[in-house]
């Protein structure tokens, strides 16, 4: 993150803008091939892995949600899954888009991978003509290949790739600082998975007091109208009990995995070592739900200090870089912290805190490479150009 911030506040020399020329054909077609490779990847898991109900209770769940909303149903009810009534939390944006795969007639696990090459092909289009912003793209698709052939079972089960989708997306709109398709983003993103709603209130104090009036009003008015129209209006006002019962259900399932299973028991999210749940589970004392309520406390406590220090620290960068710039690390941070303290992560979570990484990282790449854009200075005395 230091690097961004330096690469986003510094100048650049002639002899770099030279050098950028040669990548021009370079990237979008390296973009292309990293967009072939995970649906290769994608296609072998698919193959490998041909009935994901029987290993991973997601997929039921987001194909019933998406099933009972089609035929007009309150969606967020209870359902059967191997045995056991788990009761739907997730956001309708992870779940209705898997009718287009559906309506298509193809397995509705390439509704992540359609989403992803929408994406890559909008931006390429965009960047037509200054190909050097692809970079960050190509760095966030060569994370999601690496995840991929990696860890290509938790994809295979799940639907993780649309929300990485989606944070592809807003990373590229935020990069872009296009208001519209910032909206878009964080529209995506808040009613895909609720952990997104901790960077939302850093961002909209920033862009209210360093940025557009306008813009603050068009993108919250937006958003606001989305979460009524999408989820609140259909969804949460037919049955209000809704919100509440997925949360006890979420912190029921968390407390769950902190005591594990079997003899001895063992947490599956905590023998991966993916988050310091195990750490935590050492120090904290007393039963597994007092520590999941303590471990909850922690992580709500680094959100808010997150919170404050962020808008604060961006009075150091006024003026060396815009909100939207600063606020993308800033987001890459919230994810990053909210997943390593808390209580119950699954290893699929961390494909979008990487992506937004690997994007990071290629923004660093963008800026040591880019050409200087040349701006007519206007001359105080003379009035001329």
């Amino acid at each position: 993150m230091g690097l961004y911030f330096f690469a986003s506040c510094r100048d650049f020399s002639s002899s770099e803008a030279k050098q950028a020329r040669s990548w021009h054909y370079v990237i979008p077609l390296l973009l292309f091939a990293a967009l072939i490779f995970e649906g290769i990847g994608l296609h072998l898991d698919f193959l490998k892995f041909p009935h994901p109900d029987l290993i991973s209770d997601v997929n039921p769940q987001l194909e019933t949600l998406m099933a009972r909303a089609l035929k007009g149903q309150q969606p967020y009810y209870s359902m059967s899954v191997h045995g056991t009534h788990p009761y739907p939390v997730y956001m309708p944006m992870h779940w209705l888009p898997i009718a287009i795969p559906t309506f298509l007639g193809i397995d509705p696990r390439w509704t992540g991978f359609i989403g992803l090459g929408v994406i890559v092909l909008l931006f390429a289009w965009i960047y037509r003509k200054t190909p050097l912003r692809l970079i960050p793209i190509l760095f966030a698709c060569v994370v999601i290949n690496w995840f991929i052939y990696s860890n290509g079972q938790d994809l295979a089960v799940t639907y993780e790739l649309l929300i990485a989708a989606y944070y592809l997306f807003l990373a590229a709109a935020i990069s872009k600082d296009n208001i519209v398709l910032i909206t878009i983003g964080v529209i995506c993103c808040l009613l895909s998975r609720y952990t997104f709603v901790f960077w939302c209130p850093g961002f909209a104090i920033l862009l209210w007091v360093y940025g557009s009036k306008s813009k603050s009003y068009l993108l919250w008015g937006w958003v606001i109208a989305a979460c009524c129209g999408l989820y609140i209006f259909p969804f949460l006002l037919r049955d209000p009990s809704i919100l509440r019962q997925g949360l006890i259900y979420h912190n029921n399932a968390a407390i769950y995995d902190w005591n594990g299973s079997g003899n001895p028991p063992i947490s599956w999210t905590h023998e991966n070592g993916i988050s310091f749940a195990s750490m935590l589970e050492n120090i904290i004392p007393g039963t597994g739900e007092k520590q999941v309520m303590v471990v909850r406390e922690i992580q709500a406590g680094i959100m808010i200090l997150i919170f404050i220090a962020g808008v604060y620290c961006y009075r150091f960068f006024k003026g060396k870089m815009s909100v939207t710039q600063y606020s993308l690390p800033m987001l890459y941070l919230v994810m990053m912290l909210f997943y390593l303290f808390s209580p119950l992560t699954y290893r699929y979570y961390w494909i979008s805190p990487l992506l937004i990484a690997g994007f990071l990282a290629g923004k660093i790449v963008q800026y040591s490479i880019r050409p200087i854009v040349s701006t007519p200075v206007m001359h105080k005395a003379t009035g001329s150009v």
